[in-house]
């Protein structure tokens, strides 16, 4: 789909994980229409890539002429996320970013808290439960 070299690096959506996508809801043909698509590269950067029409922020001058346009925006891990707040619903969002931590506290036999463990899956969870409860060393309290 698209190719783009930007600041000496490569942007290829075809290569790229999709990770998410936005319409302002116009028509293909309508000069506002705008659609923009979150990836993330095998190396871990983010960028979007967006197109649109005449009127949008892709629109492109030539001459007298407007036109439609397409860009690469390379993202920070910061600009990315703020981009998937925006568009994105929240279970998309978790998806790619992981959400609200979960903590896993530590306590002694006392109940005083030692340490807390953020985890971010149920499965992640689940795996230190496992492995603390088997060391029976611990008393485990989720949170």
């Amino acid at each position: 789909m698209a190719k783009k070299i930007v600041n000496g690096k490569t942007y290829n959506t075809d290569t790229a994980k999709e990770l998410g996508y936005q319409s302002n809801g116009y028509s293909r043909s309508d000069f506002n229409f705008c659609e923009e698509t979150l990836y993330r590269k095998k190396n871990g950067e983010y960028f979007l890539y967006g197109h649109g029409g005449a009127y949008s922020n892709y629109g492109e001058i030539y001459g007298s002429h407007v036109c439609g346009g397409s860009k690469v925006i390379p993202l920070s891990e910061e600009k990315a996320k703020k981009w998937a707040e925006e568009n994105l619903t929240a279970e998309e969002y978790i998806d790619i970013f992981g959400g609200d931590e979960e903590f896993l506290s530590i306590t002694s036999d006392s109940k005083q808290v030692i340490t807390q463990i953020p985890c971010f899956s149920k499965d992640e969870t689940d795996n230190i439960l496992e492995q603390l409860q088997s060391e029976k060393a611990l008393t485990v309290y989720k949170e």
